[in-house]
This record gives C-alpha cells, sequence and structure tokens, in this order.
C-alpha cells in the first residue's frame, strides 16, 4: 500500500464534508479508510470504501467495498467529560493498550 494522505471527502447522502480525511489509496478509485471519521455512521477505520475523485482533488465517497475486521465500539460522554482533554486522551491511551493484543 502506499502513503497515507489527507482529502477533503463529501459523503453525499449524509450531506456531510470531511476535511483533512486520513486515507490511503488501494487502487484507482478504492481507498483503506486511516481513521474513524465520528461525523459519519457508514465508513469506519480499515474500511475499504470507493471514492471518486473530483476536479478540485477532493473525493466523492460512494460506498464501502470491504468492511474492517475490526470490532467496533461506541461510546455516550457527557458533555462536562468532554471539556476534559486530559481526560479523554488517558481514556483512549488505556483502551487502545488493553486491545493491543488481540
Amino acid at each position: 500500500m502506499g502513503d497515507i494522505l489527507e482529502f477533503k471527502v463529501t459523503f453525499e447522502a449524509d450531506g456531510v464534508t470531511k476535511n483533512n480525511m486520513l486515507l490511503t489509496r488501494v487502487d484507482h478509485n478504492l481507498y483503506s479508510v486511516e481513521e474513524t471519521p465520528v461525523i459519519v455512521d457508514c465508513v469506519s477505520y480499515k474500511d475499504i470504501i470507493e471514492a471518486d475523485l473530483q476536479p478540485d482533488g477532493s473525493l466523492m465517497f460512494r460506498r464501502v467495498v470491504k468492511e474492517s475486521e475490526m470490532q467496533k465500539m461506541l461510546s455516550v460522554v457527557a458533555c462536562y467529560l468532554q471539556e476534559s482533554n486530559a481526560l479523554l486522551l488517558s481514556l483512549i491511551v488505556r483502551y487502545e493498550y488493553r486491545h493491543s493484543f488481540c
């Protein structure tokens, strides 16, 4: 696979555009998702997506070609805790450490 690149990706069905989304080009119009965008539900980390390159260099999302085999987890965090970057970073680091040996 190639280098991880940043793209502006439009998810037309959701009416959402994600700036600076990290993707790796796998083939002509296939990309591996290198992050989980919070603003859309249709793609997750390491999914392979099909997207069309637009004249301005951005991508138009078409579909998920292959879903990642990784497990997905949804967490709900109270608003006042979201403002504590240190707390959130701590939770993320602990979660990644405990699940890095799967």
